[in-house]
């Protein structure tokens, strides 16, 4: 219904409450078209718009039967596999920009999708793999990773080198926050970045970094090309891009002193004051990683250890034992000035209180490092977190690998045991241990 279809982008030039009206009237008219038009066309006049608007508007009727009708035109089996397929996928970039979360309708458009995808072009892939992390996720064979990696196997071969920038940058953040790792995608990927890095703005070479990176995979050819085209670039970059860049290097413990000394010249720069948790603590790791900091003169390590101090009392388990570990592998770097010594000594007490309370939800393997990181940097009071440590070591032994379990022998001589921790009460386990590794 072509003349239907108009109708709705009439009526969204007019506004939402137009197009809405329009909806209520004509929705059980619509077909598979006309409903992701609509959506689509919602998810533009409501970008930028604040989470109590967008809540307000998923509670609306209109949108409410829209959101029906969506899901009854989904469901059926495909007939024309092309052009729904790429209205499967318009509708679920759409949602997921909105940002609305229901359950019912990210069932269907995933089944929908999973019947639909050979008939996906680029667009429609790199729109569909974006909106998957966005939406509820969708459990099981095939539920939303499955998805993903379908996604990635139609998006391998020659028409890989037909990508625009920012489908490629969408493509492959969503697979490395699914997990999905697929190796000819990735080589094909990063011919179709080498050959025109120019045309990606930083933003997207940061991503298409940081995914690499999370992924597992290295190519270094790669890597270098998105760290000389970002140095062209910097008065572009934000803070954000700065940090996946040499988070991304700090993976694979490459090192490339003078690019990172003019990233984190122009990151000093910048207003720091807002950033949230993974810029901190994945930069504060990565110059652990490295055993590099920011030579004398650059204040960004200074501004990075105080940004963490005011987080420290909201980080979660995980992201504490990264910037624990961080500090610990930083406190005895011949470079640190008196003031970046002090600032990391305070952020160290702030975490050692913390771990108390987070104990509980500390991994296994978390648990051992924590020790270590704890006993390397003793701060006031960590032999009481460390002894909630070695508690916790014991209620998770089962699962403790070799390392953790020297980690934990570590922490347990500084903090002033008599027995070493392989030797209290489990040393079986530690033997066991030992032979697995």
């Amino acid at each position: 219904m072509a003349w239907l279809n108009s109708e709705v982008t009439r009526a969204a030039g007019w506004g939402a409450e137009a197009l809405l009206e329009l909806v209520e009237r004509r929705a059980p008219d619509f077909n598979v078209i006309n409903a992701a038009t609509a959506l689509s066309r919602l998810a533009r006049l409501f970008e930028g718009a604040d989470n109590g608007r967008r809540e307000e508007l998923f509670e609306l009727p209109a949108f409410r039967a829209l959101l029906r009708r969506t899901v009854e035109l989904v469901e059926p089996p495909p007939v024309s596999a092309h052009h729904e397929a790429r209205s499967v996928a318009t509708a679920a970039h759409a949602l997921a920009k909105l940002g609305c979360r229901d359950r019912g309708a990210a069932d269907a458009l995933v089944a929908a999708a999973h019947a639909r995808v050979v008939g996906l072009d680029r667009q429609g892939v790199a729109n569909l793999a974006w909106a998957l992390v966005r939406l509820p996720l969708v459990a099981g064979p095939e539920g939303s990773r499955a998805l993903a990696a379908r996604l990635a196997r139609c998006a391998r071969g020659p028409s890989a080198a037909d990508f625009l920038p920012q489908e490629v940058s969408s493509l492959l953040w969503a697979l490395a926050r699914f997990g999905v790792q697929d190796s000819k995608l990735m080589s094909a990927m990063s011919d179709r970045v080498l050959s025109g890095s120019a045309d990606f703005t930083p933003q997207g070479l940061a991503t298409v970094a940081a995914a690499y990176a999370r992924l597992g995979v290295f190519m270094e050819p790669l890597l270098d090309e998105i760290g000389r085209a970002a140095w062209w670039q910097l008065d572009k970059l934000n803070g954000r891009d700065v940090a996946q860049i040499i988070w991304s290097f700090a993976k694979f413990k490459k090192m490339e002193e003078p690019m990172f000394e003019a990233l984190c010249a122009h990151a000093a720069e910048l207003d720091l004051s807002r950033e949230g948790k993974d810029l901190v603590v994945n930069l504060l790791w990565s110059f652990g990683t490295l055993q590099w900091v920011p030579p004398q003169g650059c204040s960004l390590l200074e501004k990075l250890l105080l940004r963490a101090r005011e987080l420290a009392p909201q980080l979660r388990a995980r992201r504490a034992v990264r910037l624990l570990t961080a500090l610990a592998k930083l406190h005895g770097h011949a470079a640190l000035g008196a003031r970046a010594r002090a600032a990391l000594a305070g952020v160290a007490e702030l975490l050692s209180e913390g771990s108390r309370q987070l104990v509980e939800d500390t991994g296994p393997q978390e648990v051992g490092t924590s020790a270590w990181a704890l006993a390397t940097l003793r701060p006031r009071g960590w032999g009481a977190a460390a002894k909630a440590l070695f508690s916790r070591a014991r209620v998770v032994s089962e699962d403790l690998n070799w390392f953790s379990v020297a980690h934990l022998d570590y922490a347990m001589r500084l903090a002033g045991g008599r027995r070493s921790f392989m030797t209290s009460r489990r040393a079986p386990r530690w033997g066991r241990c030992w032979g697995r590794c």
